[in-house]
């Protein structure tokens, strides 16, 4: 009977032991996982607060507060309201955490009105950009704008040039400066707009620069040029280091991709058979004026393989290149003194020859009210031939056949030509008694350009 009551005795202070220390565990898993009374965070009660909850606590307090700008004068200039920011916290409330779970000293010594300072970062969102964008006062005009340093590869010298200070606003730096301000409790901020300028972050003395210069006059003096009707074009530095690569052991690769590119900038810059350009009329005016084939055309194909060889000599070249298609009066304004020009506002048409005009004379163009206005455009002779009959239909839908003894087209079955059937020319006739599209001539006057105009000769209608 008493070893029974030993026994029993021993079970019921194991049990005890068993539950207290399951009661000391779980108090002590719950004080570990959450802030004791009176604990107050960055001026926010934390008190019994998991980690999460009080990130989430100190972030709402937070986005409730607005941040007042002012000026030197202590005038409100601007505010943010609902900052809607993300903030990183967390790492410094665990770390506060387990400083109280190591030293529990630290709980005990916590008193209410007690404040722990835990540093956070404010992380920018798009409505706090877009607020920021809006603000007026950082829209300020500049003087000079801030540049990084670079090397200059226009040409073979490559000169560093050094970085600008300018005085534009840095929309990113104010941004920065205020979300600092923000995550140090600093609602208030003085604008003094040199604060904010922009700064270079590419310096004349950076040794990023001094390796690319070494790097262009190792690779990037090859020197081409090539003569573009009148025009010397230089391949720069820059154009020849996105077709010449150079890999870590020294291997150089040619891109016949950007060769392409290259090529075909270069078509697009200087071709003009399909270009708006700028044409002087006889009247003097400089009117822009639309290509509709004449003019130069670049062989891009056969550019591209000559190219390529060039740069794989890498020897320095001047080259003529080779044109699909070129003007018959050659240079660098092949409009300037052989052209035949059609006003239609006027309805008259110019014929200029070696700088000279040499005939001027009232023409009817296309039937505007019929929506058969004759085109505009850079055109070019396509054919001459006398004694035709031009044939189409009529408005009504009837088929007209009209001899003409001077026929010269320039798109299709537009052209010049001469019209007997007609007695005057000139004035508002186009309107509503117009050709189909043709210019329609005194026979004279027809005679005399076709005496003088070659196939190919520009021909320029404009308004």
């Amino acid at each position: 009977m008493k070893k029974s009551l030993i026994i029993l005795a021993c079970v019921f202070s194991a049990a005890f032991l068993i539950l207290g220390i399951w009661r000391f565990s779980a108090v002590y898993a719950y004080n570990s996982a959450h802030y004791p009374e009176n604990t107050t965070i960055n001026g926010v009660d934390c008190s019994d607060l998991t980690v999460q909850q009080a990130s989430a606590k100190l972030s709402k307090a937070w986005n409730k507060k607005t941040l007042i700008l002012k000026n030197g004068e202590g005038e409100t200039i601007g505010r943010i309201d609902n900052l809607d920011l993300k903030y990183d916290i967390e790492d410094g409330l665990t770390k506060v955490m387990q400083q109280s779970i190591l030293s529990p000293s630290i709980k005990r010594a916590i008193k209410k009105g007690d404040n722990l300072t835990v540093p956070m970062t404010a992380k920018g969102t798009k409505s706090f950009e877009k607020q920021i964008r809006k603000m007026k006062f950082l829209k300020r005009s500049y003087t000079t704008k801030t540049k990084n340093a670079y090397v200059d590869m226009s040409n073979t010298d490559f000169k560093i040039v050094k970085e600008v200070y300018g005085d534009n606003i840095s929309y990113d730096r104010f941004e920065k400066k205020m979300l600092s301000r923000i995550a140090a409790d600093k609602w208030t901020v003085t604008y003094k707009a040199s604060d904010y300028y922009e700064l270079p972050t590419v310096l004349s003395t950076s040794s990023s620069l001094k390796k690319k210069q070494d790097y262009c006059n190792k690779y990037l003096t090859q020197k081409i040029k090539y003569n573009m009707h009148g025009t010397t074009v230089t391949i720069t530095p820059a154009q020849l280091s996105k077709v010449v690569t150079v890999d870590g052991k020294g291997n150089v690769t040619i891109s016949r991709k950007a060769i392409k590119k290259l090529v075909h900038s270069l078509a697009y810059k200087y071709d003009t058979a399909y270009a708006t350009r700028t044409f002087k009329s006889v009247s003097g005016k400089k009117i822009t004026v639309y290509g509709q084939g004449y003019g130069y055309l670049l062989d891009q194909k056969a550019e591209r393989n000559a190219l390529y060889r060039i740069v794989k000599s890498g020897k320095d070249t001047t080259r003529d290149p080779k044109y699909k298609q070129e003007p018959l009066f050659k240079g660098k304004d092949e409009l300037k003194d052989n052209f035949i020009e059609i006003n239609l506002s006027t309805q008259t048409l110019y014929m200029v020859k070696n700088g000279k005009t040499i005939l001027s004379t009232s023409v009817v163009t296309g039937n505007v009210s019929k929506n058969h206005g004759t085109p505009e455009g850079v055109f070019y002779l396509q054919g001459k031939a006398t004694n035709v009959t031009l044939k189409g239909y009529n408005y009504d839908g009837t088929t007209y056949n009209s001899p003409v003894s001077y026929w010269m087209p320039f798109d299709g079955g537009i052209g010049m030509h001469d019209a007997p059937w007609r007695s005057s020319f000139g004035g508002s006739i186009y309107y509503s008694n117009g050709s189909h599209g043709c210019v329609n001539m005194p026979s004279d006057g027809a005679a005399f350009v076709y005496h003088h105009i070659k196939v190919g000769w520009p021909v320029v209608v404009h308004w």
